[in-house]
Formats: structure tokens, sequence, C-alpha cells
């Protein structure tokens, strides 16, 4: 038979344990509130190079493969305009939420006059 004799922790050892735990705990709690808050602002070469969604589209509820042909007729479908309110954040935009299946088509700004040969 093989007896151990644990040794036993003295002050200091277990000040250094409590006090490891602590900060590790500590640290812990503040990685979880900054990930509760959101994070930071997107960097402004993020943001450059992202394609804003803002702006009227038309929205169909369903799904119909037909539909994501560009050449689908899509002037009897729903408007909405998609500009999230200042200070939202993803999928703020107030839609209910009726399907979780859709279609959505940007529609895009015509800028000139028709039928002046100008490009």
């Amino acid at each position: 038979m093989v007896i151990t004799t644990a040794t036993p922790i003295d002050a200091t050892q277990r000040t250094r344990i409590v006090g490891i735990v602590i900060a590790t705990l500590l640290l812990f709690a503040i990685v979880v509130a900054d990930l509760a808050m959101g994070g930071r602002p997107d960097p402004p070469a993020l943001r450059a190079a992202a394609t804003l969604l803002d702006g009227a589209w038309r929205f169909r509820t369903g799904d119909d493969p037909h539909w994501a042909d560009t050449a689908t007729d899509d002037r009897a479908w729903e408007t909405i305009d998609m500009t999230a309110a200042p200070g939202s954040h993803d999928g703020d935009v107030g839609l209910p939420i009726t399907s979780p299946a859709g279609w959505r088509m940007v529609i895009p700004a015509i800028t000139g006059t028709l039928g002046t040969g100008a490009r």
C-alpha cells in the first residue's frame, strides 16, 4: 500500500491562486461586456468598401426560383425602404417577420432624360 501525503498550501500560494482566479474572472467579465455592447464601429476602409443596401427595394414573400431571373416583372411587388434608422443595428429596418423566405430586388435610380442620347 502506497500512502501519499499532499503538501499543504501555504498562505502565499493561496493568495496567488485566489489572485489568478479573480483576474481570470474579471477578464472574462470584461470580454463578455464588450461583446454585449456590440463592439466598435467598422473601420473606415471596410465601410468604404461595403455595399450599402439602403434605399427602395421591391419585395415579395415566398420562394420561387424564377424570381432570380433578372427579366422577372416585379412591378406588382411591394416596395420597401431598407434604410435603417440612425443608430440602429443590422436587421433593425422595421419589417415584420411574416415569412422566413422572400425575394428582394433593388430599384435602380435613373438619372438624365430619356431619349436625349445622354449617357
